[in-house]
């Protein structure tokens, strides 16, 4: 029921599951890169579509193989509908979906706009046959904090994070790199997106806005990232990374204070060293500040 805690122990969970309207709490005793929860290509590996708020929380997985292939059917990985989660240090990798948003998808039902926070997710390999290979956002507002986006395809439009219908998120700490067709696409006028601290490839130019509005913030840089060992999917930042110590510990944002989380993906202390800046993406190297070559 609404407020319980659900404890996960390690392993590889091949399921998909639903929070069914319950604001509840799903966390792992070991993180990420000990628990799995495996879609087996069966459709959509969490959804949210019963009005959660964000007293929902996924913390701790890694959310996979999960596959879509009903038309107007989105959200390979993580489907959010009419509902507001938290989610936080989440590895989405390798999900796909024949429609829209092969990771994540943030959606609007019966008027109800969806604001979920995501919190040190790295959203990695993902695919889809239409938009939005990472990130689908249709009339919904997510806040995204130290998210690390990376390699994500869509067929059509915006490999990293697809805006749509009077979307609005907010990026702050964030990376963006190696997504195709592009790293953020509008579809209209209606959309924006707010952007600080970040690491976006091709800067503003990486961005197809469509008449929609870009707030480029301050702190933005556009720089090879130094990922440790892509190819098995270890996206830590090399001790030369620029990103390190680039990011913002707080930020106002419209009238809104925005905070940097307590601790990276892997729960290590953010920032590292203390009183240093944290770093950009879901990682946090233990260096204050780059190392020189």
């Amino acid at each position: 029921i609404d407020g319980d805690t659900v404890l996960v122990a390690a392993g590889t969970y091949v399921e998909n599951i639903d929070f069914n309207g319950k604001n509840i709490v799903i966390t792992s005793t070991h993180g990420a890169d000990s628990t799995i929860i495996d879609g087996n290509q069966l459709g959509r590996v969490v959804t949210f579509n019963g009005g959660e708020d964000s007293t929902a929380y996924l913390i701790g997985f890694t959310i996979q193989n999960g596959l879509i292939t009903t038309a107007n059917s989105d959200g390979g990985g993580i489907y959010i509908s009419h509902s507001s989660p938290t989610l936080e240090n989440l590895k989405v990798i390798n999900n796909t979906s024949d429609d829209d948003g092969g990771g994540i998808s943030c959606h609007i039902a019966s008027d109800v706009a969806s604001y979920p926070t995501l919190r040190n997710i790295l959203v990695a390999n993902n695919t889809s046959a239409d938009d939005g290979g990472g990130i689908h956002v249709v009339a919904s507002h997510p806040d995204l904090y130290n998210v690390t986006i990376v390699n994500n395809y869509a067929n059509t439009e915006s490999g990293g994070i697809r805006c749509h219908q009077n979307s609005h998120p907010i990026i702050i700490n964030g990376i963006l790199r190696n997504n195709f067709p592009e790293q953020i696409q509008f579809t209209n006028w209606e959309n924006s997106i707010s952007i600080s601290y970040s690491n976006i490839q091709d800067s503003e130019s990486g961005i197809i806005a469509n008449g929609g509005t870009v707030n480029w913030l301050d702190g933005n840089i556009d720089v090879d990232p130094l990922f440790a060992d892509t190819a098995n999917g270890d996206y830590n930042l090399q001790d030369y990374s620029q990103a390190i110590g680039a990011g913002i510990d707080s930020i106002e944002i419209n009238g809104i204070w925005y905070y940097a989380p307590d601790t990276d993906i892997e729960g290590n202390p953010r920032p590292d060293p203390a009183g240093s800046n944290p770093d950009m993406g879901a990682y946090e190297n233990s260096r204050g500040t780059p190392a020189e070559y």
